[in-house]
């Protein structure tokens, strides 16, 4: 026989900032740890303008969650972010819900909603208990994960090809300094003129030696 799924266990979360302009960064803190049957965690947001499953807010991630006591939730992006991902515009109450989960089957164990309200264009308010400060605390916005790099930058604590490690010194071993204008590389200029400056020498060789011969001819015939 199948085994009985465990029970949908719901609980409350804060948002924040509670009351803010849509263009700020949200966080959501439940108000109790995941049950022993999750170990991971994901968030969803539902309400006018978005699909009937709502959008996932936070993918699954098991980073910060515990088990013991609340924990901090990050939406990936803002609420202005995601009502442009989803081409629309917010506005009335939309339910913001924390999923413990089993990261292999994505089957819910316990969740953690509130209610936010867009009721003015750029703005929003959190409800009820789910209304948290305005403002986050300095620890908070340390701990908030850094913006996406864009496509092609380098990745944090490396060098850039072609950048230098340091002032004066050059991040390989093949980097040169640049060839002052007007002056050709000297390895090139003496590789082109190697087979001419042979030729010549060749040339003067031979001037040489009819030259001798030459002025042989005209000494016996003056004698």
């Amino acid at each position: 026989m199948p085994t009985q799924a465990e029970p949908l266990r719901a609980a409350g979360l804060v948002v924040t900032p509670g009351d803010s302009a849509d263009a700020a960064p949200m966080k959501l803190h439940t108000s109790g740890g995941c049950p022993a049957g999750a170990d991971a965690y994901n968030a969803v947001m539902r309400g006018h303008g978005l699909p009937k499953d709502g959008v996932v807010i936070t993918a699954t991630t098991s980073a910060g969650m515990s088990r013991k006591q609340g924990f901090d939730v990050y939406p990936s992006e803002t609420l202005h972010d995601f009502a442009a991902d989803a081409n629309t515009t917010f506005t009335g109450d939309y339910q913001v819900s924390v999923y413990c989960v089993d990261s292999f089957s994505q089957e819910h164990k316990a969740e953690f909603a509130g209610t936010i309200r867009v009721s003015a264009p750029g703005r929003y308010a959190a409800l009820g208990d789910a209304k948290g400060p305005n403002t986050m605390s300095p620890r908070a916005e340390l701990e908030m994960p850094p913006p996406s790099a864009p496509a092609g930058s380098p990745a944090p604590g490396t060098v850039a090809p072609g950048t230098g490690s340091g002032e004066g010194h050059p991040t390989s071993s093949t980097a040169t300094a640049p060839i002052a204008a007007g002056k050709p590389d000297q390895s090139t200029t003496d590789g082109w003129l190697q087979p001419f400056l042979f030729v010549a020498a060749i040339a003067l060789a031979v001037a040489a030696v009819v030259l001798a011969v030459v002025m042989r001819r005209r000494r016996s015939r003056s004698e």
